[in-house]
C-alpha cells in the first residue's frame, strides 16, 4: 500500500476519532467544532471556508489544542500547522475567535448603571458602551451627518 493509499484509508478513522474529540477542550476538534457551530456551518462548508480536505481537517482535528496563554503558542501553532498541511495563521486566526466569542459568551454579567443613572439589568460590563460608539446629533432635527461635520 503507499503512503497516499494509507492516509486515504486513514482519513475516515481519523475523522471518527475527531467527532470524539469534540467535547474535549484540549483538541483542536473541539475548537473547530466551535467554530463551526459560531459560524453555522455544515461540515462540507466549514472545509471550504477553511480551505481544507478531508485529510487536512482529519489531521487538524486530533491535534493538542495549544493554550493561547503560553509562551510556545507560536511555535505549537506551526507544529499542528505543519502536521495538518495547513497555513500557521489559519490555525491562530480560528483559536482566537473561538476564545473571543467563548469568552464573550461566558462573561459573568451584572446590573450596570449608566451615567444618566438608568439601570440596564444582567448587562455585561464594557459591551454597553462597544455599542455606543458614533456621534449622536445634538441639536434638535440636526441629521447625523450634521451632527458628525460639526
Amino acid at each position: 500500500m503507499s503512503e497516499q493509499e494509507h492516509d486515504l484509508a486513514t482519513v475516515p478513522q481519523l475523522l471518527g476519532l475527531a467527532r470524539r474529540l469534540e467535547p474535549l477542550r484540549g483538541y483542536m476538534a473541539g475548537a473547530l467544532k466551535a467554530y463551526q457551530q459560531q459560524e453555522r456551518l455544515t461540515d462540507d462548508a466549514l472545509m471550504q471556508r477553511l480551505n481544507l480536505t478531508p485529510r487536512q481537517l482529519a489531521r487538524l482535528s486530533v491535534c493538542k489544542r495549544p493554550d493561547s496563554g503560553s509562551s510556545e503558542f507560536g511555535k505549537q501553532v506551526r507544529q499542528i500547522a505543519d502536521y495538518a498541511s495547513v497555513e500557521a495563521g489559519l490555525v491562530a486566526n480560528l483559536l482566537r475567535q473561538v476564545e473571543a466569542v467563548d469568552g464573550l459568551a461566558h462573561a459573568p454579567s451584572a446590573d450596570v448603571r449608566t451615567s444618566a443613572g438608568k439601570t440596564w439589568a444582567g448587562t455585561r460590563p464594557g459591551l454597553l458602551a462597544a455599542a455606543r460608539d458614533r456621534v449622536e446629533p445634538t441639536c434638535e432635527g440636526a441629521s447625523s451627518s450634521e451632527a458628525e461635520g460639526s
